[in-house]
């Protein structure tokens, strides 16, 4: 039976159990599930071609967290004051702001002249990321 590592993805013939080069205990290809026939990870030059494209995206970190970041206050001490039954109308706007678009990259603290600091490449002023910090007004 054929046998893969899965550490380098070499094959090895019949009655091998350890990959040679990298010393790792080779599995058997049988239908080839569970195993991958290339490394998960990118290239350099893929990296490469990724930090030339400018990010676009619109992925806002929710909206409590957004909420506590403007605010200073705890996530704890927010998720206790739900708990007891208060209504945050100021999270509400927030949350509203965040469907409206009204928060992005051109808001954030780490972004300067078109370049984020958090994703280390060039983003549009109009997306938005998890890391959104609230301070580049």
């Amino acid at each position: 039976m054929l046998r893969k590592c899965p550490k380098c993805f070499k094959t090895m013939g019949e009655g091998k159990l350890f990959c040679p080069d990298c010393k790792c205990m080779a599995r058997p290809i049988s239908d080839g599930i569970g195993l991958r026939s290339e490394p998960s990870r990118p290239s350099k030059r893929e990296k490469e071609v990724n930090s030339e494209m400018p990010y676009d995206e619109w992925e806002p970190p929710a909206a409590m967290t957004l909420y506590c970041k403007i605010y200073h206050i705890s996530y704890e001490e927010v998720r206790a004051n739900r708990a007891h039954g208060r209504t945050l109308t100021k999270m509400d706007d927030v949350a509203m702001d965040l469907e409206a678009h009204k928060y992005n990259c051109k808001r954030c603290g780490s972004w300067s002249e078109g370049v984020c600091s958090k994703k280390k490449r060039q983003s549009t002023a109009d997306s938005i990321c998890k890391n959104f910090e609230p301070g580049g007004y």
